[in-house]
């Protein structure tokens, strides 16, 4: 439903969801070192690549190109741009002075939405405690 909801912005927005995220969020936050497509890779430089061990080593695995389903986790970031983030989630939609989102649309990201399966929160013990996560925010 992440991308349906990406398909829903970018037609109300009329832009495309990689145009909008773009506009709206990478460039007021001074994320710079942020893409949703793999194809940008290259001009960034200085990427991490994934790893995976198939029965085998851990290696460098190429990136698979998601770019029709970014709008479900497609975003790749760096550290500091990622703080950026954190940082207008801890300032309730507010940064550097600036309004991105409203308060209310801070509470609804936050707000859990979604509930994890899995052992009752007093099983699983001191290392997790959370059942629900919200909105990706």
């Amino acid at each position: 439903m992440v991308l349906a909801a990406g398909e829903v912005v970018a037609k109300k927005a009329g832009m495309s969801w990689d145009e909008f995220v773009r506009e709206r969020l990478f460039t007021p936050l001074g994320m710079r070192r942020t893409t949703t497509t793999v194809r940008n890779l290259a001009a960034l430089g200085n990427y991490a690549t994934p790893h995976a061990s198939f029965e085998s080593p851990v290696a460098s695995i190429g990136w698979v190109n998601w770019d029709s389903m970014a709008p479900a986790g497609g975003i790749i970031s760096s550290v500091n741009d990622m703080s950026r983030w954190l940082l207008l989630q801890l300032g309730g939609g507010t940064i550097d002075g600036r309004r991105i989102f409203s308060e209310a649309a801070q509470r609804e990201m936050w707000e859990p939405h979604n509930v994890m399966s899995g052992p009752a929160p007093m099983e699983r013990g001191a290392e997790s405690h959370f059942s629900m996560y919200g909105l990706g925010g």
